[in-house]
């Protein structure tokens, strides 16, 4: 990797990412990785391999540098994307996208065609409308806010292209609700992730130094885990139900999960319901 990206680089030790949109990397049978420069490691390269069934065809082959390169190769039924960022003896890493493009080819020629993954029985639609989610789970009148409205959520920036369409193909689902007026229990702001056929995650979740199981009406399983970030410390609610995988977080310090765990059941009613 270093020889291609034209200065040493080392490999980012993946934290303890458990969301959906992440996770669908590895639901399809892919890996995510990255890679940060040993000088600067603010200079980060993302790669991500996939089964090509899981990119379009315009996204299988392409490259776009504009300094940095976001670039897809697909062979043998496997698509390598990424986003190179140029080190600093280099202006852009068209050179480097070369490299790795070569070295893709090699390697995939050895590896077994990918497998799709089998149906999962339970599994809820993939790709909701937030919207229309919300109107079938009727949570302006369970969560007692008539103000409260839904939007779709975004997908982190730098994930590269190979996560979002990692996310997309596995029915990632990001939704936020928020009030604009303040309701009995003050104004509303959370955001819930949906991986169909996520059940798989849940050994993960009850891993993880802290998890809290608690109780959920229509759950198989739910738990508290607490996370921190340089923005604030906050709580992700984990929920699995019928092989599923939803998540359930606080967009502010000043909503808590207690705030909006009346949503939880309504929502699994709904998705269950299709």
């Amino acid at each position: 990797m270093s020889e291609a990206l034209g200065a040493p680089f080392s490999a980012v030790d993946p934290a303890q990412v458990v969301l959906p949109q992440i996770l669908a990397v590895e639901q399809l049978g892919g890996i995510h990785c990255s890679w940060a420069q040993v000088d600067d490691p603010s200079v980060r390269s993302w790669f991500t391999v996939l089964p090509a069934s899981a990119g379009s065809e315009q996204e299988l082959n392409q490259v776009s540098c504009y300094g940095p390169c976001a670039f897809g190769t697909a062979s043998n039924g496997l698509w390598l994307a990424g986003v190179v960022y140029p080190s600093a003896a280099e202006d852009e890493s068209s050179s480097a996208v070369a490299a790795l493009t070569s070295a893709f080819a090699s390697s995939a020629a050895r590896q077994p065609a990918p497998v799709p993954p089998g149906a999962v029985p339970g599994r809820w639609a993939g790709a909701v409308d937030c919207a229309a989610l919300s109107d079938a789970a009727g949570l302006p009148a369970a969560l007692g806010d008539p103000q409260l409205h839904v939007d779709r959520g975004d997908y982190p920036g730098e994930a590269g292209p190979g996560a979002y369409a990692a996310a997309k193909a596995a029915g990632v689902t990001n939704c936020w609700w928020s009030s604009d007026e303040p309701a009995t229990r003050g104004p509303l702001d959370f955001a819930v992730q949906l991986l169909p056929a996520g059940g798989w995650v849940r050994a993960r979740i009850e891993a993880l130094p802290g998890a809290q199981s608690i109780s959920v009406p229509g759950a198989d399983a739910a738990f508290v885990v607490a996370t921190s970030s340089e923005w604030r410390d906050s709580e992700v609610l984990h929920v699995f139900a019928g092989g599923n995988w939803m998540t359930v977080q606080s967009s502010s310090t000043a909503v808590s999960l207690e705030d909006v765990l009346p949503a939880v059941p309504p929502l699994l009613s709904a998705l269950a319901r299709g």
